[in-house]
């Protein structure tokens, strides 16, 4: 799996990014219509109350482009953003993303013909699509990783894929509580503390869209001549 120096990741020097012109794009039925046309395509993919509309929302400084619920598990197909990394300073840089946001999983209340079909979705996506470039796993501060998250984490290693692994709803627990459950959450994901991101409620999202922006540039970077 594709990994970044720990002090590319804190480097003052390093233009901060922002989300710009972000928009809703496409709604896809299955990974076979789903296509980014070429665009680098960043997927977000968690439980179905874990906050990913919110997230979005707040990663774009957008409050309404993804529609949350109060229901959990509304989205039941692929849903696509378009959106813009655009770099702080007069050398501004603008890179062009696609956010795919993935149906959430293991929520109990649908029935079981539609949790096995959406489940085949996300597993047929994060197996198969090509295009696939950095996976965004959410995982709630206040919950252990379970038996799903730690499976997809670990088919992206085998595929090499990228991945960030995202806390969501840390504004929910003290300083104290949290930086306890990043430490325990590292451990059952078998990653540095500092490789996790903290979200939720007063967290800037610059911290996440620089990661994005680092494996935006290596990802991007053609393949040494032999």
């Amino acid at each position: 799996m594709n990994s970044l120096p720990s002090n590319s990741l804190s480097d003052p020097s390093s233009p901060q990014f922002s989300a710009r012109n972000a928009e809703f794009w496409k709604s896809a039925p299955s990974t076979e219509v789903a296509s980014t046309e070429g665009m680098f395509e960043i997927a977000i993919v968690g439980r179905s109350n874990v906050g990913k509309s919110s997230l979005i929302n707040r990663l774009c400084q957008k409050r309404k482009l993804a529609r949350t619920s109060g229901t959990p598990g509304s989205t039941q197909s692929l849903v696509l953003y378009r959106a813009e990394l655009v770099s702080d300073g007069e050398a501004q840089e603008v890179l062009p993303i696609c956010i795919v946001d993935l149906p959430g999983f293991g929520f109990a209340k649908r029935s079981k013909k539609v949790q096995r079909g959406l489940s085949r979705m996300i597993s047929e996506y994060v197996q198969c699509q090509e295009s696939l470039q950095v996976l965004c796993l959410l995982n709630d501060i206040r919950r252990d990783a379970e038996e799903e998250e730690l499976q997809l984490l670990e088919i992206l290693r085998t595929r090499e894929i990228a991945s960030l692994l995202v806390l969501t709803k840390c504004d929910k627990l003290s300083h104290s509580e949290k930086g306890k459950r990043v430490k325990a959450l590292a451990e059952q994901y078998r990653l540095s503390p500092s490789d996790l991101i903290v979200t939720g409620e007063g967290e800037p999202p610059a911290k996440f869209w620089g990661r994005v922006a680092l494996l935006y540039h290596a990802l991007s970077m053609p393949e040494p001549a032999l």
